[in-house]
């Protein structure tokens, strides 16, 4: 019997065999399948720490469709006063301790690129809104809406978002800073002359109201900034170490979007027009959007077929990116003051204002989008000279808003010196990271902590 039981347990000991050998393969295939969830996972996550600013600006708009009322102005938290006063402030504090003085002086003193922003935002810009406005006029579109889109091409820069964002791109902050303080100061006279010659309106802007808070909301934390520097040196090193001040600036810019978001969305403006008109109004936003900053580039850096106006222009592509953003952009600050001034006890002001509020509202978002694209054209050593201003080399220490593949934590948004690996992996990119090693908190350029 033995020899014929020993095929049995042969195929027993086979069968058995076999079975672990399957339940071996089903736990190596769930223990793959696991890994690749955890693996999957974690580069999502990864991807949204690295786009955490671009998924900031979408959820601060979701947000304020879903409770306008909460952050408009007059609203349940009186938001001008309790988020957007304190957000600028803060933004501009922190300009104040990382631009300094000697760049300040130096930007304030370089008339070319004054004469580039201004005279795109407040000559060139108008003139070309109120081409196109006529254009649209001419063809049926809204009269009102066609003189809000004359009042908006009209007004100055704006200001907060146009120093983070001229940051962030690695561009001349200092030069940005300075311009959209003295766009605003020479919109207050300007902006009132064109609506006159285009509208035939008269008025007389609010002077006085707008000095005081460009006073208290910009200049005054620019010199606070600037004093602590000085008298506070410890202070503001110590600052520098433990705070990512770039990341806080840019958290303040998403709190300035959720208001302006609020008051686009509370504002009832919209409700005063057709549907269509809205539409409408919206998609000549975007479109005049890309179509100033696509003027304001080609202006302040021409083509290949115009280097010698290039040369004679001069100016880094830092330079540029500033007048890029600070050109093309427009102010809701002065807008809708002026607004309620010249056309007093109007019925249709509301209307009036809709397209200036839709692109303030869609420069901060698509302006956002933008960053990632003017930085790395900024860092493009192989059409330019290494970075010349401080704002690049110092941006190593930036976390790149373009993908990552190392992992980030959340504390490391808010806290500097452990990013500078986190860059794109481009030449430019890591020319300008190794640039950062070494400086310290005393150097004389500006150094952006991100």
């Amino acid at each position: 019997m033995r020899d014929g039981e020993e095929p049995d347990a042969q195929i027993g000991v086979t069968v058995a065999d076999d079975v672990r050998l399957q339940h071996s393969s089903e736990i190596k295939q769930a223990d793959v399948s696991s890994w690749s969830c955890r693996s999957t996972c974690s580069k999502v996550y990864n991807y949204a720490l690295a786009q955490w600013f671009i998924l900031g600006l979408g959820v601060a708009i979701a947000f304020a469709a879903a409770v306008p009322k909460l952050g408009a102005t007059k609203g349940w938290i009186r938001a001008e006063y309790s988020v957007k006063i304190p957000a600028i402030i803060i933004i501009f504090i922190i300009s104040g301790l990382g631009l300094k003085t000697k760049a300040l002086l130096s930007a304030a003193a370089d008339l070319r690129i004054h004469v580039l922003v201004q005279g795109l935002s407040l000559a060139a810009i108008p003139a070309i809104g109120y081409g196109i406005a006529l254009a649209l006029r001419n063809n049926g579109f809204n009269d009102h809406l066609a003189d809000g889109l004359v009042i908006m091409a009209c007004m100055p820069t704006t200001v907060s978002t146009n120093v983070v964002y001229t940051a962030r791109a690695a561009g001349n902050e200092a030069a940005a800073l300075v311009n959209a303080v003295l766009g605003n100061i020479i919109g207050i006279f300007v902006t009132p002359l064109w609506l006159g010659h285009f509208l035939k309106v008269e008025g007389v802007a609010p002077y006085g109201d707008v000095l005081i808070e460009l006073s208290y909301t910009i200049i005054a934390p620019l010199i606070v900034g600037q004093l602590m520097q000085y008298c506070t040196p410890g202070v503001v090193a110590w600052i520098k170490k433990h705070i990512n001040t770039a990341n806080v600036s840019s958290c303040c810019i998403l709190a300035l979007v959720w208001v302006t978001f609020c008051n686009t969305f509370s504002n009832g403006s919209t409700k005063q027009v057709p549907g269509v008109d809205v539409a409408a109004t919206v998609f000549l936003g975007v479109a005049l959007f890309f179509l100033f900053l696509a003027v304001s580039f080609v202006v302040a850096w021409p083509p290949p077929p115009l280097r010698k106006l290039r040369r004679w222009l001069g100016g880094s592509r830092a330079d540029v990116v500033a007048v890029v953003i600070c050109g093309s952009t427009k102010t809701v600050a002065l807008g809708v003051p002026l607004i309620n001034v010249m056309y007093k006890d109007v019925p249709y002001a509301g209307i009036l204002a809709m397209p200036l509020i839709i692109y303030h509202a869609l420069q901060v978002l698509l302006g956002g989008l933008m960053i990632e694209t003017l930085r790395k054209w900024c860092l493009n050593a192989d059409q330019d000279a290494a970075p010349t201003t401080a704002a690049q080399r110092h941006l190593g220490n930036q976390p790149s808003l373009g993908g990552i593949s190392q992992r980030w934590s959340l504390a490391q948004l808010l806290l500097p010196g452990r990013t500078s690996s986190r860059l794109s992996s481009s030449p430019a990119a890591a020319a300008a990271a190794a640039g950062a090693v070494g400086s310290d908190c005393s150097s004389d350029d500006h150094q952006l902590p991100r």
